[in-house]
């Protein structure tokens, strides 16, 4: 999320009250969360190995209740509760005002159907088509020759939650949903909209029905996504990726360009270019497909293994060793 207007450390660390290290003057720019971090963007690190991933990011300032080491590495400013102060600078700095946004544009020969609900600040490019019942919520932007069928909702909150004191707290989402030139998007998908960042859906990728796409999620160039397939918030999903329906993908992962993510596969670590992928969780397809194969074989070797056993006089109970 970019500030409107930039803010110092100095000035900012006045007025939450808190405490803080590194030059007074140093600007920030904006709020990140990782891994779309940029020069000049704030974050928060209330737990240590959290704080020492952000370290080796490019944040410019971490947000954090680790006091120790004070003096090492990036700027810091200190608070009990880095989660709730940050959420406050998001909606001080971030969120736009109600004179900030700006008037809905849709292009030429676009067609939107009377049922659709659109959005303020919504941008959307020529020759589209909005099915019925489509939501666009504000501040979606939407390129040329897009499709979108029928119930699908664009640009809802990010699911972003943090459990505290027996509760969920959340942080509001402020950042855009864009859909860029020849996508298509099958009926009853939902696409949320970035928390500080925006959720991208990449030139020429083809989404099936009832598929859903986190916050803050980058879907690459003509990627395809099956039936009921789900990426969570915060992944990256490089270019001329296929997911097949029923597919999960965890956070904060890299799925590699021309990867392959088969049917019903879980999908809990990053994957590299070209592979291919399934099970759950999803290992190497070719290494699933020879363990499947064994599986079989022992079902198949277990009536004769038993046989011998009491051929022989041997305990049956043996072949659990075996």
């Amino acid at each position: 999320m970019h500030f409107k207007n930039t803010v110092n450390l100095g000035q900012l660390a006045r007025e939450i009250a808190a405490p803080y290290t590194g030059p007074s003057n140093i600007p920030i720019s904006g709020l990140g969360l990782y891994p779309f971090i940029k020069p000049g963007d704030l974050v928060f690190a209330d737990h240590p190995g959290y704080l020492h991933l952000l370290e080796k990011s490019a944040a410019t300032v971490i947000l954090t209740n680790q006091s120790e080491n004070k003096t090492r590495g990036k700027c810091k400013i200190f608070v009990d509760d880095p989660y709730a102060v940050f959420a406050t600078i998001m909606v001080r700095y971030g969120i736009p005002k109600a004179g900030d946004i700006g008037k809905t544009r849709i292009g030429k020969n676009t067609r939107i159907h009377p049922s659709a609900v659109v959005g303020k600040n919504v941008i959307i490019g020529d020759h589209c088509t909005i099915h019925p019942n489509v939501v666009l919520y504000d501040q979606v932007r939407i390129g040329n020759n897009v499709t979108i069928h029928a119930n699908s909702v664009i640009g809802s909150d990010g699911f972003y939650f943090q459990r505290h004191n027996g509760q969920l707290r959340g942080l509001p989402s402020t950042g855009l949903c864009v859909i860029e030139d020849y996508v298509s998007i099958g009926a009853n998908s939902t696409i949320d909209r970035g928390v500080v960042s925006e959720t991208r859906i990449g030139q020429g990728t083809k989404i099936d029905n009832q598929v859903h796409i986190g916050h803050d999620t980058r879907i690459g160039k003509h990627c395809v996504l099956a039936g009921c397939s789900a990426v969570a918030g915060c992944t990256i999903v490089e270019d001329e990726v296929c997911i097949w329906g029923q597919a999960g993908l965890k956070s904060g992962i890299i799925v590699g360009k021309g990867a392959q993510i088969l049917a019903q596969s879980a999908v809990l670590s990053s994957v590299p270019a070209g592979a291919k992928m399934l099970g759950s969780p999803a290992i190497d397809a070719r290494n699933k497909m020879r363990e499947v194969a064994t599986i079989k074989q022992l079902t198949r070797i277990a009536p004769r293994l038993l046989k011998w056993f009491s051929l022989t006089g041997k305990d049956a109970s043996q072949v659990s060793a075996i």
